[in-house]
């Protein structure tokens, strides 16, 4: 009995992820786990020459050049690969959309760093 019930917990504990990972990688605007529905895909002319400052505490600053700099590099380059995808070097992309009140909202799947791999933040325009 052990064992079955085991077994059972596992299977739904994997069916639950792969289904929560899937979701978190829809395109906008989607159904993800906090993913705004009234947003629009940000665009090259939303993020150029901005600065944005995140929930977390962190920044970062989209140059009008495709210079990307933050609190951890000063050295990246940015950009829009699509309308609401931002790439960042060659490494990663993430999703933005720009919210009816002028802020931000970045979506991105990240393996192992949450529970769900689902990682979001909400920022403003700061100087």
């Amino acid at each position: 009995m052990i064992v079955s019930n085991s077994l059972f917990a596992a299977a739904f504990a994997c069916a639950t992820l792969c289904a929560m990972a899937a979701q978190a990688q829809m395109p906008p605007p989607g159904l993800a786990l906090g993913w705004p529905t009234n947003g629009r895909p940000a665009t090259e002319k939303d993020l150029a020459g901005k600065k944005i400052c995140w929930d977390d505490g962190k920044w970062s600053m989209f140059g009008a050049n495709g210079r990307f700099s933050s609190e951890r590099t000063d050295h990246g380059h940015w950009r829009v690969t699509e309308p609401g995808t931002v790439e960042f070097g060659n490494e990663k992309a993430i999703q933005y959309l720009v919210l009816p009140d002028g802020s931000f909202y970045k979506h991105w799947y990240k393996c192992c760093k949450s529970i769900t791999g689902h990682k979001e933040h909400w920022g403003k325009v700061c100087t």
